[in-house]
């Protein structure tokens, strides 16, 4: 069983070695902090690397330390061997992006978290990502993840199941998944797979609510045959697994418990097309992401007395130790002070398999996980998982009902139109770009930028990226450039149009 839910997005902390001029390393030395703490791997100090002269090295609070191999001309810190996770991450995961505030590093970004420097702030660009209220999207996933809400719009969201319910808002005083629908629960027998049967109990939540119908009921077995792990493992490498490859019914593939050898002559055609992290303790949030996605991953601390719990509102502490099993949350009741869980222990454990839980016991909700499946009613394009950037992936299949969409595209529209627009959707623009500021903020005005009351946020990595150079502000000056994010409103009242791929942001040549 895990440690903590977080170690599925983050387990290493962040050690690096750069290669600069010593006024750079130095400015870079400082303690650093990771946004949502919750161990000493969490936290550390980058300090010069001994009898190394152009190395720092990372050290933390657990005392590990390790080195990356830098790249400052492209903003980026890479791991090299030394790191003990280095074969296990995928290669487009294992770099660091360092974060500039005002042209002054203040963080670095890995894996879809972010380490700040003591007492700093998240840039504005990088605040308006990863402030969503629905969690980070981790990069490996997001294209596909993008693709699959754009083709829902061009079938017409109004037509889907997940868009048939009159669901209450985040503001109710209660919610419960289970007086809409009711998929299986697990029993994991004496297995230490809650990791696993925790993230296929949400994919059978999300394959219901997007597709309708009878619940299904997934097997668990493909999960432990491909990963081949005994003992606890992590939900993030199950949802890793549920995208890449993918599971097959129970019936169909039978689960024993213990890691065997993959039978590939079974289909394992229930696919997940994304998943998001909600990397801190916030009611708010988890509530808004339940409604929108279902069910949520996350962690307790599985004490005797939660062993023993039938009923009523449990309310143990956690106390200082750190989750080590996996629940879905599948509703709250601000009476009870309680969220609503669903365990894989059986119908004997709880109430039938559920549990009240109060908002601070067991050490409950620290992260989440939120899962998306792939919907049956319209098909993915044949080459969709092209853009998930795995060498793993397969292709997804298409269910025998689905309709051939096409996504919307429609032209873009220029910036200025966005300030009517309803914020956290999707949009292209495109315009002149006539001022960027530090913050890496674009906007067409000619000086400042600071009362356009609308802008387009990105990186500077990926500005840098865009203009081929690491000047690119008076390069950019004048260009037209096409973007593609997720509008948000931002705190002076104006809205910004977050951009966080390379793929979003195209330069217009002129005719």
């Amino acid at each position: 069983m895990p440690k903590n839910l977080a170690a599925t997005i983050l387990t290493c902390c962040l050690n690096f070695t750069v290669a600069a001029r010593g006024g750079e390393l130095d400015d870079l030395c400082a303690k650093y902090v990771r946004t949502s703490p919750e161990n000493d791997w969490h936290r550390g100090t980058v300090a010069r690397k001994p009898g190394a002269r152009r190395m720092l090295q990372w050290t933390n609070g657990a005392g590990v330390s390790w080195n990356l191999v830098p790249e400052l001309e492209k903003n980026l810190l890479r791991t090299d061997e030394t790191n003990p996770y280095y074969k296990e991450q995928d290669p487009q995961q294992r770099d660091f992006q360092l974060l500039r505030k005002e042209g002054r590093v203040v963080g670095f970004r890995f894996s879809g978290d972010i380490y700040l420097r003591e007492g700093e702030t998240l840039p504005p660009a990088v605040a308006m990502v990863f402030g969503d209220e629905l969690g980070s999207i981790p990069p490996w996933g997001r294209n596909l993840y993008r693709e699959d809400q754009r083709l829902g719009e061009a079938f017409g969201r109004e037509k889907l199941p997940e868009s048939q319910r009159q669901l209450p808002g985040a503001d109710a005083t209660s919610f419960d998944w289970t007086t809409y629908a009711k998929p299986n629960v697990h029993s994991q027998g004496e297995f230490a797979t809650c990791w696993a049967h925790a993230a296929i109990s949400a994919l059978e939540w999300n394959w219901q609510l997007r597709n309708g119908g009878l619940p299904v009921i997934l097997s668990v077995q493909p999960v432990l045959d491909r990963t081949q792990k005994t003992g606890g493992g992590n939900s993030l490498l199950v949802l890793q697994t549920l995208l890449n490859h993918g599971t097959a019914v129970a019936t169909a593939y039978p689960y024993t418990g213990e890691p065997a050898p993959l039978r590939t002559t079974v289909a394992t055609k229930y696919r997940a097309i994304g998943f998001g992290l909600l990397p801190k303790p916030d009611r708010d949030a988890f509530k808004r992401a339940l409604l929108k996605h279902g069910p949520l991953i996350t962690g307790v601390v599985a004490s005797e007395t939660f062993r023993a719990a039938r009923g009523g509102v449990y309310s143990e502490g956690g106390g200082e130790a750190q989750p080590d099993h996996s629940v879905l949350i599948v509703g709250w009741d601000d009476s009870r002070g309680a969220w609503k869980i669903q365990n894989s222990w059986g119908l004997n454990w709880g109430e039938g398999g559920y549990q009240w839980i109060s908002y601070d016991g067991g050490g409950i909700g620290q992260t989440a996980f939120w899962l998306c499946a792939q919907s049956t009613k319209y098909a993915l394009p044949d080459d969709a998982h092209r853009l998930v950037p795995s060498q793993e992936i397969e292709p997804f299949p298409v269910w025998s009902r689905a309709k051939r969409m096409v996504a919307d595209k429609s032209p873009p529209l220029p910036l200025e139109a966005l300030a009517d627009q309803e914020a956290g959707r999707r949009y292209t623009v495109q315009f002149e770009v006539g001022h960027v500021r530090p913050s890496g903020r674009l906007t067409t005005l000619t000086a400042g930028g600071r009362n356009d009351p609308v802008r387009v946020a990105v990186d500077n990595g990926l500005l840098e990226k865009l203009a081929g150079q690491a000047d690119f502000k008076d390069f950019l000056k004048g260009k037209t450039i096409r973007a593609s994010g997720v509008l948000r409103n931002s705190n002076d009242g104006g809205k910004g149009l977050v951009v966080d791929s390379a793929e979003d942001l195209k330069l217009i040549t002129p005719e």
